[in-house]
Protein backbone atom coordinates (compact mmCIF):
# COMPACT_ATOMS: atom_id res chain seq x y z
CA UNK A 1 0.00 0.00 0.00
CA UNK A 2 1.19 3.53 -0.75
CA UNK A 3 2.36 5.25 2.45
CA UNK A 4 2.94 8.82 3.60
CA UNK A 5 6.65 8.20 3.10
CA UNK A 6 6.02 7.26 -0.53
CA UNK A 7 3.88 10.37 -0.97
CA UNK A 8 6.54 12.60 0.57
CA UNK A 9 9.12 11.10 -1.78
CA UNK A 10 6.98 11.93 -4.82
CA UNK A 11 6.40 15.47 -3.55
CA UNK A 12 10.11 16.01 -2.87
CA UNK A 13 11.03 14.92 -6.39
CA UNK A 14 8.65 17.48 -7.82
CA UNK A 15 9.70 20.26 -5.46
CA UNK A 16 13.38 19.82 -6.30
CA UNK A 17 12.63 19.96 -10.02
CA UNK A 18 10.59 23.14 -9.54
CA UNK A 19 13.44 24.76 -7.58
CA UNK A 20 15.88 24.07 -10.42
CA UNK A 21 13.45 25.40 -13.02
CA UNK A 22 12.86 28.59 -11.06
CA UNK A 23 16.58 29.16 -10.60
CA UNK A 24 17.10 28.93 -14.36
CA UNK A 25 14.16 31.25 -14.97
CA UNK A 26 15.55 33.84 -12.57
CA UNK A 27 18.99 33.75 -14.17
CA UNK A 28 17.47 34.20 -17.62
CA UNK A 29 15.12 36.94 -16.46
CA UNK A 30 17.82 39.13 -14.93
CA UNK A 31 19.86 38.77 -18.09
CA UNK A 32 17.16 40.57 -20.07
CA UNK A 33 17.12 44.26 -20.88
CA UNK A 34 14.05 45.15 -18.81
CA UNK A 35 14.13 48.74 -20.05
CA UNK A 36 12.86 47.38 -23.37
CA UNK A 37 9.68 45.50 -22.34
CA UNK A 38 8.69 44.44 -25.85
CA UNK A 39 11.96 42.59 -26.40
CA UNK A 40 11.92 41.14 -22.89
CA UNK A 41 8.38 39.89 -23.39
CA UNK A 42 9.19 38.25 -26.71
CA UNK A 43 12.27 36.58 -25.25
CA UNK A 44 10.24 35.20 -22.34
CA UNK A 45 7.52 33.90 -24.67
CA UNK A 46 10.19 31.98 -26.56
CA UNK A 47 12.08 30.80 -23.48
CA UNK A 48 9.29 29.73 -21.10
CA UNK A 49 7.79 26.90 -23.20
CA UNK A 50 11.24 25.34 -23.61
CA UNK A 51 11.94 25.68 -19.87
CA UNK A 52 8.57 24.22 -18.91
CA UNK A 53 9.05 21.28 -21.29
CA UNK A 54 12.58 20.54 -20.07
CA UNK A 55 11.71 20.47 -16.40
CA UNK A 56 8.21 19.11 -16.96
CA UNK A 57 9.79 16.14 -18.72
CA UNK A 58 12.22 15.75 -15.81
CA UNK A 59 9.35 15.75 -13.33
CA UNK A 60 7.42 13.30 -15.51
CA UNK A 61 10.43 10.97 -15.71
CA UNK A 62 10.85 11.05 -11.91
CA UNK A 63 7.13 10.33 -11.48
CA UNK A 64 7.30 7.44 -13.95
CA UNK A 65 10.19 5.90 -12.02
CA UNK A 66 8.28 6.44 -8.78
CA UNK A 67 5.22 4.74 -10.29
CA UNK A 68 7.23 1.73 -11.43
CA UNK A 69 8.84 1.42 -8.00
CA UNK A 70 5.45 1.58 -6.29
CA UNK A 71 4.08 -1.06 -8.63
CA UNK A 72 7.02 -3.42 -8.04
CA UNK A 73 6.67 -3.03 -4.31
CA UNK A 74 2.95 -3.71 -4.23
CA UNK A 75 2.25 -6.33 -6.93
CA UNK A 76 4.12 -8.82 -9.07
CA UNK A 77 4.87 -8.37 -12.74
CA UNK A 78 6.68 -5.85 -14.88
CA UNK A 79 5.43 -2.61 -16.37
CA UNK A 80 7.07 0.26 -18.26
CA UNK A 81 5.54 3.59 -17.37
CA UNK A 82 4.85 6.19 -20.04
CA UNK A 83 5.32 9.92 -19.62
CA UNK A 84 2.30 12.21 -19.32
CA UNK A 85 1.71 15.02 -21.78
CA UNK A 86 2.33 17.91 -19.41
CA UNK A 87 1.68 21.54 -20.25
CA UNK A 88 1.37 22.53 -23.90
CA UNK A 89 3.60 25.17 -25.48
CA UNK A 90 0.50 27.24 -26.29
CA UNK A 91 -0.64 27.13 -22.66
CA UNK A 92 2.77 28.25 -21.38
CA UNK A 93 3.14 30.99 -23.99
CA UNK A 94 -0.30 32.39 -23.22
CA UNK A 95 0.40 32.60 -19.52
CA UNK A 96 3.79 34.14 -20.21
CA UNK A 97 2.28 36.84 -22.40
CA UNK A 98 -0.22 37.67 -19.65
CA UNK A 99 2.44 37.83 -16.91
CA UNK A 100 4.73 39.93 -19.11
CA UNK A 101 2.13 42.68 -19.10
CA UNK A 102 3.62 43.82 -15.80
CA UNK A 103 6.83 44.71 -17.66
CA UNK A 104 4.96 47.56 -19.35
CA UNK A 105 3.61 48.78 -16.00
CA UNK A 106 7.08 49.27 -14.58
CA UNK A 107 6.93 46.29 -12.22
CA UNK A 108 9.21 43.57 -13.61
CA UNK A 109 9.48 41.86 -10.22
CA UNK A 110 5.77 41.09 -10.45
CA UNK A 111 6.30 39.45 -13.83
CA UNK A 112 9.01 37.22 -12.36
CA UNK A 113 6.76 36.33 -9.42
CA UNK A 114 3.84 35.39 -11.67
CA UNK A 115 6.04 33.35 -13.99
CA UNK A 116 7.64 31.51 -11.07
CA UNK A 117 4.24 30.57 -9.69
CA UNK A 118 2.99 29.41 -13.09
CA UNK A 119 6.20 27.49 -13.74
CA UNK A 120 5.57 25.40 -10.64
CA UNK A 121 2.18 24.39 -12.04
CA UNK A 122 3.59 23.63 -15.50
CA UNK A 123 6.45 21.50 -14.16
CA UNK A 124 4.29 19.51 -11.76
CA UNK A 125 1.69 18.95 -14.46
CA UNK A 126 4.15 16.57 -16.08
CA UNK A 127 4.37 14.50 -12.91
CA UNK A 128 0.64 14.57 -12.21
CA UNK A 129 -0.28 13.64 -15.77
CA UNK A 130 2.25 10.79 -15.67
CA UNK A 131 0.82 9.09 -12.58
CA UNK A 132 -2.76 9.51 -13.81
CA UNK A 133 -1.98 8.35 -17.36
CA UNK A 134 -0.28 5.19 -16.15
CA UNK A 135 -2.99 4.41 -13.63
CA UNK A 136 -5.49 4.73 -16.49
CA UNK A 137 -3.66 2.39 -18.89
CA UNK A 138 -2.08 -0.09 -16.47
CA UNK A 139 -3.75 -3.53 -16.79
CA UNK A 140 -3.35 -3.93 -13.02
CA UNK A 141 -6.09 -1.29 -12.66
CA UNK A 142 -4.74 0.70 -9.71
CA UNK A 143 -6.82 3.47 -8.20
CA UNK A 144 -5.52 6.95 -7.65
CA UNK A 145 -6.43 9.98 -5.57
CA UNK A 146 -5.70 13.67 -5.38
CA UNK A 147 -3.92 14.11 -2.04
CA UNK A 148 -3.16 17.53 -0.48
CA UNK A 149 0.26 17.82 1.13
CA UNK A 150 -0.03 20.71 3.59
CA UNK A 151 -1.77 20.93 6.96
CA UNK A 152 -4.69 22.47 5.10
CA UNK A 153 -5.40 23.34 1.50
CA UNK A 154 -7.89 25.36 -0.55
CA UNK A 155 -11.58 24.47 -0.76
CA UNK A 156 -11.38 23.48 -4.42
CA UNK A 157 -8.57 20.97 -3.84
CA UNK A 158 -10.27 19.67 -0.69
CA UNK A 159 -13.43 19.04 -2.68
CA UNK A 160 -11.57 16.98 -5.28
CA UNK A 161 -9.48 15.24 -2.63
CA UNK A 162 -12.63 14.28 -0.70
CA UNK A 163 -13.40 11.60 -3.27
CA UNK A 164 -10.51 9.45 -2.12
CA UNK A 165 -9.02 6.58 -4.11
CA UNK A 166 -11.92 6.26 -6.52
CA UNK A 167 -10.41 7.52 -9.74
CA UNK A 168 -9.65 5.34 -12.74
CA UNK A 169 -9.03 7.91 -15.46
CA UNK A 170 -7.57 11.38 -15.85
CA UNK A 171 -10.97 12.87 -16.59
CA UNK A 172 -12.71 11.46 -13.53
CA UNK A 173 -9.85 12.62 -11.35
CA UNK A 174 -10.41 16.19 -12.39
CA UNK A 175 -6.78 16.59 -13.35
CA UNK A 176 -7.54 17.99 -16.78
CA UNK A 177 -5.70 21.22 -17.46
CA UNK A 178 -7.06 24.06 -15.40
CA UNK A 179 -7.96 21.98 -12.35
CA UNK A 180 -4.64 22.69 -10.63
CA UNK A 181 -3.76 26.22 -9.66
CA UNK A 182 -0.52 28.09 -9.07
CA UNK A 183 0.93 27.15 -5.70
CA UNK A 184 -1.11 23.94 -5.49
CA UNK A 185 0.75 21.24 -3.55
CA UNK A 186 -1.64 18.36 -4.32
CA UNK A 187 -0.19 15.11 -5.58
CA UNK A 188 -1.82 12.57 -7.87
CA UNK A 189 -1.10 9.31 -6.04
CA UNK A 190 -1.68 5.75 -7.18
CA UNK A 191 -2.21 2.65 -5.06
CA UNK A 192 -2.52 -1.00 -5.99
CA UNK A 193 -4.04 -2.05 -2.66
CA UNK A 194 -7.52 -3.53 -2.50
CA UNK A 195 -10.20 -2.33 -0.14
CA UNK A 196 -9.83 0.76 2.00
CA UNK A 197 -6.63 2.73 1.41
CA UNK A 198 -5.18 4.81 4.24
CA UNK A 199 -2.43 7.44 4.10
CA UNK A 200 -1.41 9.23 7.29
CA UNK A 201 -2.68 12.80 7.30
CA UNK A 202 -5.15 12.25 4.46
CA UNK A 203 -8.74 11.83 5.63
CA UNK A 204 -11.06 11.89 2.62
CA UNK A 205 -14.06 11.02 4.80
CA UNK A 206 -13.66 14.22 6.82
CA UNK A 207 -13.19 16.21 3.63
CA UNK A 208 -16.27 14.61 2.15
CA UNK A 209 -18.38 15.52 5.19
CA UNK A 210 -17.59 19.19 4.60
CA UNK A 211 -18.28 18.83 0.90
CA UNK A 212 -21.63 17.12 1.57
CA UNK A 213 -22.70 19.73 4.13
CA UNK A 214 -21.95 22.52 1.66
CA UNK A 215 -23.78 20.72 -1.14
CA UNK A 216 -26.88 20.34 1.04
CA UNK A 217 -26.84 24.07 1.75
CA UNK A 218 -26.48 24.97 -1.93
CA UNK A 219 -29.29 22.64 -3.02
CA UNK A 220 -31.59 23.83 -0.21
CA UNK A 221 -31.33 27.36 -1.61
CA UNK A 222 -32.23 26.34 -5.15
CA UNK A 223 -28.72 26.93 -6.49
CA UNK A 224 -27.36 24.55 -9.12
CA UNK A 225 -24.84 22.42 -7.18
CA UNK A 226 -21.88 23.01 -9.46
CA UNK A 227 -18.40 22.33 -8.16
CA UNK A 228 -17.75 26.08 -8.12
CA UNK A 229 -20.88 26.81 -6.06
CA UNK A 230 -20.12 24.04 -3.58
CA UNK A 231 -16.50 25.09 -3.14
CA UNK A 232 -17.61 28.67 -2.49
CA UNK A 233 -20.05 27.49 0.17
CA UNK A 234 -17.33 25.35 1.75
CA UNK A 235 -15.25 28.53 2.13
CA UNK A 236 -18.25 30.17 3.81
CA UNK A 237 -19.08 27.34 6.19
CA UNK A 238 -15.58 26.22 7.21
CA UNK A 239 -13.32 29.26 6.75
CA UNK A 240 -10.69 28.07 9.22
CA UNK A 241 -10.31 24.72 7.47
CA UNK A 242 -9.09 26.08 4.13
CA UNK A 243 -6.26 28.30 2.98
CA UNK A 244 -8.80 30.40 1.07
CA UNK A 245 -11.59 30.40 3.65
CA UNK A 246 -13.90 33.41 3.33
CA UNK A 247 -13.45 35.94 6.12
CA UNK A 248 -16.85 37.37 5.24
CA UNK A 249 -19.23 34.69 3.92
CA UNK A 250 -20.46 35.18 0.37
CA UNK A 251 -23.99 35.23 1.85
CA UNK A 252 -23.20 38.73 3.11
CA UNK A 253 -21.49 39.95 -0.06
CA UNK A 254 -22.79 38.46 -3.28
CA UNK A 255 -26.27 38.66 -4.86
CA UNK A 256 -25.65 35.20 -6.38
CA UNK A 257 -25.49 33.91 -2.81
CA UNK A 258 -28.77 35.60 -1.87
CA UNK A 259 -27.44 38.92 -0.58
CA UNK A 260 -29.88 41.73 -1.55
CA UNK A 261 -28.57 43.76 -4.47
CA UNK A 262 -29.68 46.98 -2.76
CA UNK A 263 -27.22 46.28 0.06
CA UNK A 264 -23.50 46.83 -0.09
CA UNK A 265 -21.24 43.95 0.98
CA UNK A 266 -20.54 43.58 4.67
CA UNK A 267 -16.95 44.70 5.24
CA UNK A 268 -14.43 42.51 7.07
CA UNK A 269 -14.16 45.10 9.85
CA UNK A 270 -17.92 45.23 10.36
CA UNK A 271 -18.15 41.42 10.31
CA UNK A 272 -15.42 41.18 12.94
CA UNK A 273 -17.32 43.74 15.03
CA UNK A 274 -20.55 41.73 14.86
CA UNK A 275 -18.85 38.45 15.81
CA UNK A 276 -16.57 40.01 18.43
CA UNK A 277 -19.27 42.05 20.15
CA UNK A 278 -22.35 39.91 19.63
CA UNK A 279 -21.05 36.40 18.93
CA UNK A 280 -20.77 33.75 21.62
CA UNK A 281 -18.71 35.15 24.48
CA UNK A 282 -18.92 38.69 23.13
CA UNK A 283 -18.72 41.75 25.36
CA UNK A 284 -22.11 43.20 24.33
CA UNK A 285 -25.26 42.89 26.41
CA UNK A 286 -27.06 41.10 23.58
CA UNK A 287 -25.28 38.14 21.98
CA UNK A 288 -26.27 35.43 19.55
CA UNK A 289 -27.18 32.08 21.13
CA UNK A 290 -24.30 29.79 22.05
CA UNK A 291 -23.59 27.16 19.44
CA UNK A 292 -24.35 29.32 16.41
CA UNK A 293 -21.43 29.27 13.97
CA UNK A 294 -20.41 32.42 12.08
CA UNK A 295 -21.99 30.88 8.99
CA UNK A 296 -25.31 30.40 10.81
CA UNK A 297 -25.16 33.99 12.05
CA UNK A 298 -24.58 35.11 8.46
CA UNK A 299 -27.67 33.18 7.36
CA UNK A 300 -29.74 34.94 10.02
CA UNK A 301 -28.50 38.38 8.94
CA UNK A 302 -29.26 37.61 5.30
CA UNK A 303 -32.77 36.42 6.22
CA UNK A 304 -33.47 39.54 8.27
CA UNK A 305 -32.47 42.06 5.60
CA UNK A 306 -33.92 40.03 2.72
CA UNK A 307 -37.38 39.58 4.20
CA UNK A 308 -37.86 41.54 7.44
CA UNK A 309 -41.03 41.25 9.52
CA UNK A 310 -40.86 45.01 10.04
CA UNK A 311 -38.46 47.97 10.09
CA UNK A 312 -38.11 50.89 12.48
CA UNK A 313 -35.79 53.88 12.74
CA UNK A 314 -33.35 53.77 15.61
CA UNK A 315 -35.02 55.57 18.56
CA UNK A 316 -32.16 58.01 19.08
CA UNK A 317 -30.74 58.12 15.53
CA UNK A 318 -33.89 58.07 13.43
CA UNK A 319 -32.37 60.06 10.59
CA UNK A 320 -29.30 57.88 10.44
CA UNK A 321 -30.03 54.23 11.36
CA UNK A 322 -32.86 52.02 10.12
CA UNK A 323 -33.31 48.74 11.96
CA UNK A 324 -34.59 45.58 10.25
CA UNK A 325 -36.38 43.00 12.44
CA UNK A 326 -37.27 39.37 11.87
CA UNK A 327 -38.14 36.42 14.06
CA UNK A 328 -36.17 33.27 13.29
CA UNK A 329 -36.68 29.99 15.20
CA UNK A 330 -38.74 31.79 17.81
CA UNK A 331 -36.17 34.53 18.50
CA UNK A 332 -36.25 38.15 17.37
CA UNK A 333 -33.18 39.50 15.58
CA UNK A 334 -32.30 43.03 14.51
CA UNK A 335 -29.90 44.30 11.86
CA UNK A 336 -28.94 47.96 12.07
CA UNK A 337 -28.31 49.70 8.74
CA UNK A 338 -27.45 53.06 7.25
CA UNK A 339 -27.42 54.36 3.67
CA UNK A 340 -23.98 55.07 2.21
CA UNK A 341 -23.10 57.88 -0.17
CA UNK A 342 -23.52 55.63 -3.20
CA UNK A 343 -27.08 54.78 -2.16
CA UNK A 344 -26.24 51.26 -0.98
CA UNK A 345 -27.63 50.10 2.35
CA UNK A 346 -24.80 49.12 4.69
CA UNK A 347 -25.02 46.78 7.67
CA UNK A 348 -23.79 48.37 10.90
CA UNK A 349 -24.55 45.69 13.46
CA UNK A 350 -26.72 42.65 14.16
CA UNK A 351 -27.87 40.82 17.29
CA UNK A 352 -30.95 39.47 19.13
CA UNK A 353 -32.27 42.47 21.12
CA UNK A 354 -33.02 41.82 24.77
CA UNK A 355 -35.45 43.46 27.13
CA UNK A 356 -34.54 46.98 28.16
CA UNK A 357 -31.88 47.53 25.49
CA UNK A 358 -33.76 50.46 23.97
CA UNK A 359 -33.26 49.19 20.43
CA UNK A 360 -37.00 48.82 19.92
Amino acid sequence: MTTRRDLNELAALGSRTVELARAELEAFFYGLDLTRPELARDALIEFMPMLAQEYGDAAATAAAEWYEAQRRGQIAGSYSAVLGEGASAEQVAGTTRWAAGQLFDGDPSQTLLLLGEALQRFVLQGARDTVAANASRDPARPRFARVPMGRKTCAWCSMLASRGFVYWSEETAGIARGHFHDGCDCQVVSSFAKGRIRIDGYDPEALYERYSAARVEVVSEGIVPSDEAIAKRMRDMFPDEFTDGAEVPSLLREPDAGWPSSFGPVSPGRWRHILGRHGAGGAAVDTFPDGLSPYEIAKIIRAVVSNPDFTRPHPSMSGYILNYFKREDGRLYVVGTKVAGDGKVMVRTAFPPGEGTGIL
